[in-house]
Protein backbone atom coordinates (compact mmCIF):
# COMPACT_ATOMS: atom_id res chain seq x y z
CA UNK A 1 0.00 0.00 0.00
CA UNK A 2 1.14 3.69 -0.65
CA UNK A 3 2.11 5.51 2.34
CA UNK A 4 0.57 9.15 2.49
CA UNK A 5 1.24 10.66 5.93
CA UNK A 6 4.37 9.41 8.55
CA UNK A 7 4.16 11.57 11.43
CA UNK A 8 4.49 11.04 15.43
CA UNK A 9 2.18 8.38 15.71
CA UNK A 10 3.28 6.46 13.11
CA UNK A 11 2.36 5.90 8.53
CA UNK A 12 -0.91 5.14 7.26
CA UNK A 13 -1.68 4.57 3.70
CA UNK A 14 -3.69 6.04 1.14
CA UNK A 15 -6.52 4.37 1.46
CA UNK A 16 -5.86 4.42 5.04
CA UNK A 17 -6.37 8.35 4.91
CA UNK A 18 -9.28 8.47 2.83
CA UNK A 19 -11.36 6.09 5.31
CA UNK A 20 -10.69 8.36 8.20
CA UNK A 21 -11.46 11.39 6.33
CA UNK A 22 -14.94 9.65 5.12
CA UNK A 23 -15.79 8.62 8.55
CA UNK A 24 -14.76 12.21 10.17
CA UNK A 25 -16.83 13.94 7.46
CA UNK A 26 -19.93 11.90 8.01
CA UNK A 27 -20.00 13.52 11.39
CA UNK A 28 -19.88 16.93 9.89
CA UNK A 29 -22.93 18.77 8.81
CA UNK A 30 -22.54 21.60 5.74
CA UNK A 31 -21.66 25.10 6.90
CA UNK A 32 -20.84 23.93 10.37
CA UNK A 33 -17.29 25.99 11.57
CA UNK A 34 -15.16 24.20 13.90
CA UNK A 35 -12.09 24.32 15.67
CA UNK A 36 -8.81 21.76 15.25
CA UNK A 37 -6.24 22.14 17.70
CA UNK A 38 -4.68 19.19 17.25
CA UNK A 39 -0.30 18.68 18.16
CA UNK A 40 -0.08 15.55 15.65
CA UNK A 41 -0.01 16.62 11.63
CA UNK A 42 -2.62 13.19 10.78
CA UNK A 43 -5.20 14.72 13.00
CA UNK A 44 -5.25 18.31 11.15
CA UNK A 45 -5.28 16.68 7.81
CA UNK A 46 -7.93 14.50 8.46
CA UNK A 47 -10.22 17.37 9.77
CA UNK A 48 -9.49 19.81 7.30
CA UNK A 49 -10.06 17.08 4.44
CA UNK A 50 -12.82 16.06 6.14
CA UNK A 51 -14.14 19.86 6.20
CA UNK A 52 -13.65 19.83 2.76
CA UNK A 53 -14.99 16.66 1.73
CA UNK A 54 -18.90 18.04 4.13
CA UNK A 55 -18.92 21.61 2.82
CA UNK A 56 -17.81 22.15 6.46
CA UNK A 57 -14.60 25.20 7.66
CA UNK A 58 -12.14 23.71 9.81
CA UNK A 59 -10.43 27.05 11.93
CA UNK A 60 -6.81 25.93 12.39
CA UNK A 61 -5.42 26.93 15.24
CA UNK A 62 -1.90 26.67 16.68
CA UNK A 63 -1.61 23.37 19.38
CA UNK A 64 1.60 25.74 20.30
CA UNK A 65 -0.42 28.75 21.31
CA UNK A 66 -1.15 29.32 24.95
CA UNK A 67 -4.54 28.50 26.24
CA UNK A 68 -5.48 32.46 25.91
CA UNK A 69 -4.21 33.03 22.85
CA UNK A 70 -6.23 29.83 21.73
CA UNK A 71 -9.27 31.45 23.17
CA UNK A 72 -8.66 35.13 21.39
CA UNK A 73 -8.39 33.72 18.39
CA UNK A 74 -11.52 31.43 18.07
CA UNK A 75 -13.40 34.26 19.81
CA UNK A 76 -12.87 35.97 16.54
CA UNK A 77 -13.39 33.12 14.22
CA UNK A 78 -17.10 32.30 14.07
CA UNK A 79 -16.68 29.15 15.76
CA UNK A 80 -20.19 27.45 16.02
CA UNK A 81 -20.19 23.86 16.66
CA UNK A 82 -23.29 23.82 14.54
CA UNK A 83 -24.51 24.29 11.01
CA UNK A 84 -25.64 27.68 10.35
CA UNK A 85 -26.55 27.46 6.70
CA UNK A 86 -25.78 25.03 3.94
CA UNK A 87 -22.79 25.24 1.90
CA UNK A 88 -22.15 27.41 -0.87
CA UNK A 89 -19.45 27.86 -3.38
CA UNK A 90 -18.01 30.41 -1.54
CA UNK A 91 -18.24 28.65 1.93
CA UNK A 92 -14.45 28.33 2.95
CA UNK A 93 -13.23 24.71 3.52
CA UNK A 94 -10.37 26.46 5.64
CA UNK A 95 -9.70 28.96 8.10
CA UNK A 96 -5.99 30.25 9.40
CA UNK A 97 -4.99 32.79 11.40
CA UNK A 98 -2.12 35.90 11.03
CA UNK A 99 -0.64 37.91 13.45
CA UNK A 100 -3.19 40.44 14.94
CA UNK A 101 -3.62 43.16 17.56
CA UNK A 102 -3.38 42.36 21.31
CA UNK A 103 -1.77 39.30 20.28
CA UNK A 104 -4.85 38.06 18.75
CA UNK A 105 -4.40 36.62 15.45
CA UNK A 106 -6.50 37.72 12.38
CA UNK A 107 -8.74 34.55 10.98
CA UNK A 108 -8.25 34.54 6.95
CA UNK A 109 -11.05 32.49 5.24
CA UNK A 110 -10.37 30.62 2.27
CA UNK A 111 -12.11 28.29 0.05
CA UNK A 112 -10.69 24.61 -1.37
CA UNK A 113 -10.77 25.93 -4.72
CA UNK A 114 -8.16 29.14 -4.21
CA UNK A 115 -5.57 26.22 -3.27
CA UNK A 116 -6.34 23.32 -5.47
CA UNK A 117 -6.58 25.66 -8.45
CA UNK A 118 -2.66 26.17 -8.48
CA UNK A 119 -1.98 22.16 -7.56
CA UNK A 120 -1.00 21.59 -11.67
CA UNK A 121 1.28 24.63 -11.51
CA UNK A 122 2.66 23.87 -8.23
CA UNK A 123 3.14 20.40 -9.37
CA UNK A 124 5.02 21.12 -12.71
CA UNK A 125 7.58 23.94 -10.96
CA UNK A 126 8.36 21.53 -7.98
CA UNK A 127 8.27 18.05 -9.41
CA UNK A 128 6.61 16.64 -6.66
CA UNK A 129 4.08 13.54 -8.06
CA UNK A 130 2.89 10.27 -6.72
CA UNK A 131 5.74 8.19 -4.87
CA UNK A 132 7.72 11.36 -4.43
CA UNK A 133 8.65 11.77 -0.17
CA UNK A 134 7.55 15.62 0.76
CA UNK A 135 8.72 16.68 4.26
CA UNK A 136 6.84 19.57 6.17
CA UNK A 137 8.70 20.47 8.81
CA UNK A 138 6.55 23.18 10.25
CA UNK A 139 3.31 23.06 12.19
CA UNK A 140 -0.22 22.70 10.13
CA UNK A 141 -1.93 26.26 11.53
CA UNK A 142 0.52 27.67 9.23
CA UNK A 143 -0.94 28.04 5.23
CA UNK A 144 2.65 27.64 4.07
CA UNK A 145 2.69 24.11 5.43
CA UNK A 146 -0.91 23.31 5.19
CA UNK A 147 -1.28 24.06 1.43
CA UNK A 148 2.49 22.04 0.99
CA UNK A 149 0.72 18.95 2.92
CA UNK A 150 -2.77 18.99 0.83
CA UNK A 151 -0.49 19.19 -2.61
CA UNK A 152 1.41 16.43 -1.88
CA UNK A 153 -1.25 14.35 -1.25
CA UNK A 154 -3.21 15.23 -3.79
CA UNK A 155 -0.66 14.79 -5.73
CA UNK A 156 -0.12 11.21 -4.67
CA UNK A 157 3.58 11.93 -3.01
CA UNK A 158 3.96 10.96 0.49
CA UNK A 159 4.15 13.51 3.57
CA UNK A 160 6.47 13.03 6.33
CA UNK A 161 5.62 15.72 9.10
CA UNK A 162 7.12 15.26 12.12
CA UNK A 163 5.41 17.67 14.13
CA UNK A 164 7.57 19.63 15.21
CA UNK A 165 11.43 20.66 13.89
CA UNK A 166 12.97 18.00 13.66
CA UNK A 167 16.06 18.55 10.27
CA UNK A 168 16.94 14.89 10.67
CA UNK A 169 13.62 13.71 9.63
CA UNK A 170 14.03 15.65 6.63
CA UNK A 171 17.73 13.77 5.42
CA UNK A 172 16.89 12.01 2.35
CA UNK A 173 13.71 12.93 1.47
CA UNK A 174 12.57 14.07 -2.51
CA UNK A 175 11.51 17.30 -1.48
CA UNK A 176 10.51 20.05 1.64
CA UNK A 177 8.66 22.49 1.65
CA UNK A 178 10.30 25.53 4.15
CA UNK A 179 11.21 29.13 5.19
CA UNK A 180 14.81 30.43 4.55
CA UNK A 181 15.71 29.88 8.30
CA UNK A 182 15.10 26.37 8.11
CA UNK A 183 16.68 26.17 4.61
CA UNK A 184 20.19 27.00 5.89
CA UNK A 185 19.86 24.23 8.12
CA UNK A 186 18.47 21.70 6.06
CA UNK A 187 21.71 22.35 4.33
CA UNK A 188 23.47 20.55 7.00
CA UNK A 189 22.19 17.38 6.37
CA UNK A 190 23.99 14.53 4.81
CA UNK A 191 21.39 14.25 2.20
CA UNK A 192 19.52 17.12 2.22
CA UNK A 193 16.18 16.76 -0.46
CA UNK A 194 17.25 17.92 -3.94
CA UNK A 195 14.08 20.30 -4.15
CA UNK A 196 13.61 23.30 -1.59
CA UNK A 197 10.10 24.90 -2.18
CA UNK A 198 11.02 28.09 0.01
CA UNK A 199 8.41 30.79 1.01
CA UNK A 200 7.78 33.00 3.77
CA UNK A 201 10.45 35.81 3.20
CA UNK A 202 12.85 36.54 0.61
CA UNK A 203 15.72 34.29 0.31
CA UNK A 204 19.13 35.35 1.11
CA UNK A 205 21.70 34.88 -1.59
CA UNK A 206 24.51 33.41 0.29
CA UNK A 207 21.72 30.59 1.04
CA UNK A 208 20.82 30.56 -2.60
CA UNK A 209 24.33 29.86 -3.87
CA UNK A 210 25.11 27.46 -0.56
CA UNK A 211 21.71 24.93 -2.05
CA UNK A 212 23.44 25.58 -5.37
CA UNK A 213 26.84 24.03 -4.29
CA UNK A 214 24.76 21.37 -2.59
CA UNK A 215 22.82 20.23 -5.82
CA UNK A 216 19.48 21.66 -4.15
CA UNK A 217 16.88 23.10 -6.47
CA UNK A 218 15.46 26.04 -5.58
CA UNK A 219 11.79 26.84 -5.90
CA UNK A 220 10.95 29.62 -4.62
CA UNK A 221 8.13 32.04 -4.68
CA UNK A 222 6.48 35.26 -3.48
CA UNK A 223 3.15 35.01 -1.86
CA UNK A 224 1.03 36.12 1.43
CA UNK A 225 -1.22 34.29 3.44
CA UNK A 226 -3.90 36.71 2.19
CA UNK A 227 -2.90 36.29 -1.33
CA UNK A 228 -1.31 32.68 -1.30
CA UNK A 229 0.89 32.37 -4.51
CA UNK A 230 1.67 35.64 -6.37
CA UNK A 231 5.02 35.12 -8.57
CA UNK A 232 6.95 32.17 -8.87
CA UNK A 233 11.32 32.35 -8.29
CA UNK A 234 13.25 31.85 -11.81
CA UNK A 235 16.56 30.07 -11.87
CA UNK A 236 18.59 33.60 -11.37
CA UNK A 237 16.78 34.54 -8.61
CA UNK A 238 14.41 37.06 -9.93
CA UNK A 239 10.40 36.75 -9.57
CA UNK A 240 7.86 36.46 -12.12
CA UNK A 241 4.10 36.87 -11.56
CA UNK A 242 2.26 33.51 -11.96
CA UNK A 243 0.40 33.14 -15.73
CA UNK A 244 -3.16 33.41 -14.02
CA UNK A 245 -2.25 35.79 -11.61
CA UNK A 246 -2.84 39.95 -12.69
CA UNK A 247 0.27 41.84 -11.04
CA UNK A 248 -0.24 45.80 -10.93
CA UNK A 249 2.07 48.32 -8.91
CA UNK A 250 -0.26 51.30 -7.38
CA UNK A 251 2.11 54.11 -5.56
CA UNK A 252 4.44 51.57 -5.09
CA UNK A 253 2.01 49.06 -3.28
CA UNK A 254 1.91 45.34 -4.91
CA UNK A 255 -2.21 45.06 -5.66
CA UNK A 256 -3.19 41.45 -6.85
CA UNK A 257 -5.68 39.60 -8.56
CA UNK A 258 -6.35 36.51 -9.51
CA UNK A 259 -8.06 32.53 -8.54
CA UNK A 260 -5.74 32.11 -5.51
CA UNK A 261 -6.66 34.99 -3.13
CA UNK A 262 -8.64 34.32 -0.24
CA UNK A 263 -12.09 35.18 0.71
CA UNK A 264 -10.55 37.90 3.36
CA UNK A 265 -11.08 38.50 7.08
CA UNK A 266 -13.44 36.16 8.79
CA UNK A 267 -14.04 38.28 11.62
CA UNK A 268 -14.10 42.60 11.57
CA UNK A 269 -10.72 42.92 12.53
CA UNK A 270 -8.37 45.53 11.39
CA UNK A 271 -5.84 43.96 9.00
CA UNK A 272 -3.05 44.62 6.09
CA UNK A 273 -5.26 42.95 3.94
CA UNK A 274 -7.30 45.68 1.27
CA UNK A 275 -9.37 45.68 -2.01
CA UNK A 276 -10.24 48.06 -4.81
CA UNK A 277 -13.56 46.46 -5.48
CA UNK A 278 -12.40 45.57 -8.70
CA UNK A 279 -11.11 42.12 -7.50
CA UNK A 280 -7.45 43.67 -7.07
CA UNK A 281 -6.22 42.94 -2.93
CA UNK A 282 -3.02 44.33 -1.19
CA UNK A 283 -1.51 43.33 2.00
CA UNK A 284 0.47 46.47 2.13
CA UNK A 285 4.00 44.65 -0.16
CA UNK A 286 6.56 47.22 -1.64
CA UNK A 287 7.76 46.52 -4.92
CA UNK A 288 8.29 47.45 -8.31
CA UNK A 289 7.37 45.56 -11.66
CA UNK A 290 9.57 45.96 -14.77
CA UNK A 291 9.35 43.89 -17.92
CA UNK A 292 7.68 40.97 -16.22
CA UNK A 293 10.07 41.02 -13.26
CA UNK A 294 8.45 41.93 -9.82
CA UNK A 295 10.95 43.03 -7.28
CA UNK A 296 9.47 43.18 -3.63
CA UNK A 297 10.77 45.55 -1.45
CA UNK A 298 9.65 45.09 2.21
CA UNK A 299 5.77 46.34 3.95
CA UNK A 300 4.73 49.65 4.14
CA UNK A 301 3.43 49.52 7.61
CA UNK A 302 6.83 48.54 8.97
CA UNK A 303 6.23 44.81 9.29
CA UNK A 304 9.25 42.51 11.13
CA UNK A 305 9.49 39.34 8.83
CA UNK A 306 11.06 37.46 11.58
CA UNK A 307 11.75 33.74 10.26
CA UNK A 308 9.17 33.61 7.69
CA UNK A 309 6.69 35.02 9.77
CA UNK A 310 5.47 38.83 9.47
CA UNK A 311 5.12 40.55 12.73
CA UNK A 312 3.31 43.66 12.87
CA UNK A 313 5.02 46.47 15.38
CA UNK A 314 1.48 47.88 16.94
CA UNK A 315 0.94 44.07 17.45
CA UNK A 316 3.66 43.71 19.78
CA UNK A 317 3.85 47.63 21.26
CA UNK A 318 -0.83 46.83 21.87
CA UNK A 319 0.69 44.38 24.40
CA UNK A 320 3.07 46.31 25.95
CA UNK A 321 0.95 49.53 26.29
CA UNK A 322 -1.61 47.71 27.99
CA UNK A 323 1.07 47.05 30.58
CA UNK A 324 1.03 49.31 33.89
CA UNK A 325 4.65 49.92 34.22
CA UNK A 326 4.63 51.00 31.00
CA UNK A 327 4.09 54.53 29.54
CA UNK A 328 4.96 54.12 25.85
CA UNK A 329 6.81 51.97 24.05
CA UNK A 330 7.84 51.64 20.02
CA UNK A 331 9.09 48.23 18.32
CA UNK A 332 11.25 47.99 15.50
CA UNK A 333 13.18 45.05 13.43
CA UNK A 334 16.82 44.67 14.16
CA UNK A 335 18.84 41.84 11.87
CA UNK A 336 19.47 38.55 12.44
CA UNK A 337 21.88 36.40 10.75
CA UNK A 338 19.40 33.61 10.60
CA UNK A 339 15.65 34.53 10.98
CA UNK A 340 16.11 37.87 9.01
CA UNK A 341 14.94 40.40 11.46
CA UNK A 342 13.92 39.74 15.00
CA UNK A 343 11.50 41.64 16.98
CA UNK A 344 13.23 44.84 19.26
CA UNK A 345 11.43 46.60 22.19
CA UNK A 346 12.44 50.44 23.68
CA UNK A 347 9.92 51.24 26.57
CA UNK A 348 9.55 54.43 28.33
CA UNK A 349 8.36 53.39 31.44
CA UNK A 350 6.15 54.80 34.12
CA UNK A 351 8.55 55.36 36.41
CA UNK A 352 12.29 56.61 36.42
CA UNK A 353 14.31 54.19 34.55
CA UNK A 354 16.62 51.84 36.50
CA UNK A 355 20.26 52.97 36.43
CA UNK A 356 21.62 49.32 36.57
CA UNK A 357 20.00 46.68 35.12
CA UNK A 358 16.45 45.66 36.12
CA UNK A 359 15.69 41.94 35.92
CA UNK A 360 12.48 42.75 37.94
CA UNK A 361 11.37 45.02 35.05
CA UNK A 362 12.19 42.62 32.55
CA UNK A 363 10.80 39.40 33.79
CA UNK A 364 8.04 41.36 33.76
CA UNK A 365 7.62 42.54 30.19
CA UNK A 366 8.71 39.08 29.52
CA UNK A 367 5.99 37.41 31.47
CA UNK A 368 3.81 39.53 29.51
CA UNK A 369 4.29 38.89 26.13
CA UNK A 370 4.70 35.12 26.63
CA UNK A 371 1.24 34.90 27.93
CA UNK A 372 -0.68 37.53 25.39
CA UNK A 373 2.22 36.53 21.88
CA UNK A 374 3.04 34.10 19.39
CA UNK A 375 7.35 33.34 20.03
CA UNK A 376 7.88 35.07 16.35
CA UNK A 377 6.55 38.77 18.09
CA UNK A 378 8.15 38.64 21.27
CA UNK A 379 10.89 40.93 21.65
CA UNK A 380 14.32 39.55 21.51
CA UNK A 381 16.08 43.02 22.72
CA UNK A 382 14.47 45.78 25.26
CA UNK A 383 15.59 48.82 25.60
CA UNK A 384 14.58 51.19 28.30
CA UNK A 385 14.65 54.97 28.47
CA UNK A 386 13.14 58.08 30.38
CA UNK A 387 11.64 59.29 27.30
CA UNK A 388 11.10 58.34 23.84
CA UNK A 389 12.33 61.07 20.66
CA UNK A 390 9.40 62.26 19.35
CA UNK A 391 8.15 64.56 16.51
CA UNK A 392 6.96 68.03 16.47
CA UNK A 393 3.22 66.45 16.56
CA UNK A 394 3.93 64.63 19.56
CA UNK A 395 4.28 61.08 17.83
CA UNK A 396 7.06 58.65 18.46
CA UNK A 397 9.54 59.06 16.15
CA UNK A 398 9.59 55.38 15.36
CA UNK A 399 12.30 55.60 12.35
CA UNK A 400 15.11 57.89 14.05
CA UNK A 401 14.44 54.94 16.99
CA UNK A 402 14.89 52.09 14.80
CA UNK A 403 17.90 54.10 13.02
CA UNK A 404 19.62 54.76 16.63
CA UNK A 405 19.10 51.12 17.50
CA UNK A 406 20.59 50.07 13.84
CA UNK A 407 23.87 51.94 14.58
CA UNK A 408 24.13 51.51 18.18
CA UNK A 409 23.58 55.26 18.87
CA UNK A 410 20.49 54.77 20.67
CA UNK A 411 20.81 56.82 23.85
CA UNK A 412 19.13 54.04 26.26
CA UNK A 413 19.69 51.43 28.77
CA UNK A 414 19.49 48.12 27.80
CA UNK A 415 17.91 45.56 29.70
CA UNK A 416 19.35 42.06 30.43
Amino acid sequence: MTPAVTGPSGTVTHRELADRVAAAARGLAPGVRFAVCEPDPLDTIVAVLAADRAGATAVVVDAAWSPAQRRRALSTSGVTGTAPSPSTSATPFWVGFTSGSAGTPRPIARTSASWTSSYPLVSERTGIRAGRTVGIPGPLASSLFLFGTLHALWAGAHVVAPGRWDPAAMDGLDAVHCVPTMLADLLDLPTPPPVAVCGGAALPTPVRDRARSRGVRIADYYGATELSFVAWGTPDGRLEPLPDVEVEVRSGEIWVRGPYLSLGYAADVDGPLRWDGAGFATVGDLGTLHDGTLRVLGRGDGTIMCGGTPVLPQDVEHVLLDLPSVRDAVVVGTPHDRLGAVVTAVIEPVAAPPTSPHPSLLASLRAATRERLAAPQRPRHWYVMPSLPRTGAGKVARTAVAEAVRTGTLAARRLR
